[in-house]
């Protein structure tokens, strides 16, 4: 009994599946599926939400910094005035906060506290007495020669803020080029199915053809190599029908796959065979087009980069400023009191000069920065002219595609009126039906080709659309 309801849940299964009905989809439709569902769509989204992270790279340049230590001294030694040993245990506790500024400064504040406990021998001329140094105050440092007032910082900063932008813009025309592939691969399984159709139709009518010719030959009145000429055309049809499957299915699997669709979802094609006019010539300018926008940040980036690196190739050569209010006592709650009066003050005021020599590494890195900018210069240049001719080439196809799409409608219905008056001219016996037979044939094909050309116009509307950076709007890079 338990047999009998598995193999009829599984009938009742096979079954549901077989008639499923299929998909409508339209190339809107593939459009807002590759963007919701696709991985390679999610593996864009997931490098889109990286890409901030150079430029809070960059801006960690000005990052506070706070630092804490606490510790334990123990020391031993010999003075310098008596032939006894001096040991003491001190206790080091420090506090720091520190602030660059974009304008090459760094400002600080920082704590200091030594309590220490000295033990002397027993010759010592004195008792031994614990003591407090506190100490607290300000610095200033200020950048003049690398790093001149902040010059490379805000070079940095403003390299990775262009970089940022121009891959976001390098993101979205990825995204692009990605819906834009999803619509060739929905055309193309459309013309795949056509042709798939057009092959079964052709054998269909191919074995008709052939069994009038049997039932005409058991009554004598076909011609010689009549019945073998259509029979030879019949294992043509039936060897195109199981190609033209393979391709159909390879091409459904492929765009099924795209869009994370169901294994096995058969899908129909859902959209107007009246086909709109071309656009108007009216061609975008190619500085505002997402492309040419992202190379010239990039090359923005580049030029910052360039100025940042010839910045620090330079001496380092600061002005430093400290002052520091301090205080001694017995009594650690005393030292602190004289510390924070401002009795006792500590001032400093110097230069600090650091150089780095021993290899070529700036002249290199700044020598990379310059090959870097010169790269960014001439890509930008090549790829204005490539845009250029892009558009060129779209609108010629756009026109182009759309002549064929008309002209492939009449030569389709002219083959077929051919065709149905070869037909009865066959069938009255005035026809050879070697060219009863490269009619139906050209009916076929022109088929076939009509659809293609449908497809053809519609694919190139598309890329006229990516091409003005329309297929997929991105508002935050956009504003």
């Amino acid at each position: 009994m338990k047999a009998m309801v598995k193999s009829f849940l599984i009938l009742c299964l096979g079954a549901s599946q077989a008639f499923a009905a299929p998909l409508s989809l339209t190339p809107q439709d593939v459009t807002q599926l590759v963007l919701k569902q696709s991985l390679r769509a999610k593996e864009i989204g997931l490098q889109l939400e990286q890409v901030p992270f150079d430029l809070s790279q960059a801006e960690s340049l000005f990052d506070y910094k706070f630092a804490a230590s606490y510790g334990q001294q123990q020391t031993k030694f010999e003075s310098s005035t008596q032939t006894y040993f001096l040991e003491d245990t001190s206790y080091l506790s420090s506090l720091s906060l520190t602030k660059p500024f974009i304008t090459g400064t760094t400002l600080g504040v920082e704590y200091l506290g030594t309590t220490t406990s000295p033990v002397y021998s027993s010759s010592a001329p004195s008792p031994a007495q614990d003591s407090t140094n506190s100490l607290w105050g300000f610095s200033l440092e200020q950048d003049l020669w690398r790093n001149s007032f902040g010059t490379a910082d805000r070079a940095t900063l403003r390299a990775a803020e262009n970089s940022v932008k121009a891959a976001r813009y390098t993101n979205i025309n990825e995204l692009q080029d990605l819906v834009l592939g999803a619509i060739r691969s929905y055309w193309v399984t459309f013309v795949a199915q056509e042709t798939f159709k057009n092959s079964v139709d052709s054998r269909d009518r191919y074995a008709k053809l052939v069994a009038s010719i049997k039932r005409k030959a058991g009554y004598g009145y076909t011609g010689p190599g009549e019945l073998s000429q259509a029979q030879a055309e019949l294992e043509d049809r039936e060897q195109k029908v199981k190609s033209d499957s393979v391709a159909y299915l390879t091409s459904l699997d492929q765009l099924v796959t795209l869009l994370q669709l169901p294994a096995k979802t058969e899908i129909q094609f859902n959209f107007s065979e009246d086909l709109p006019p071309p656009p108007k010539n009216d061609r975008p300018d190619v500085e505002q087009l997402r492309p040419v926008r992202a190379s010239q940040l990039n090359l923005q980036a580049s030029e910052e980069a360039l100025t940042a690196s010839q910045s620090l190739g330079y001496p380092d050569v600061s002005l430093v400023g400290r002052y520091y209010a301090q205080g001694l006592d017995e009594s650690a709650g005393e030292a602190n009191r004289e510390m924070t009066s401002g009795q006792f003050p500590r001032y400093y005021v110097g230069v600090k000069l650091e150089y780095q020599f021993g290899s070529n590494f700036l002249d290199e890195r700044t020598l990379n920065r310059k090959l870097s900018r010169d790269l960014a210069q001439t890509q930008l240049q090549r790829q204005k002219m490539e845009l250029e001719d892009k558009g060129q080439d779209i609108q010629r196809r756009l026109q182009s595609t759309y002549a064929i799409a008309q002209s492939s409608k009449v030569q389709r219905e002219l083959r077929e009126k051919a065709a149905r008056e070869l037909a009865r001219s066959y069938q009255q016996g005035r026809t050879d039906i070697a060219i009863f037979i490269d009619a139906l044939n050209n009916y076929y094909t022109s088929a076939v080709q009509y659809k293609r050309s449908i497809g053809d116009y519609q694919f190139a509307l598309s890329e006229w659309s990516a091409f003005q950076d329309r297929l997929v709007v991105d508002s935050k890079s956009e504003n």
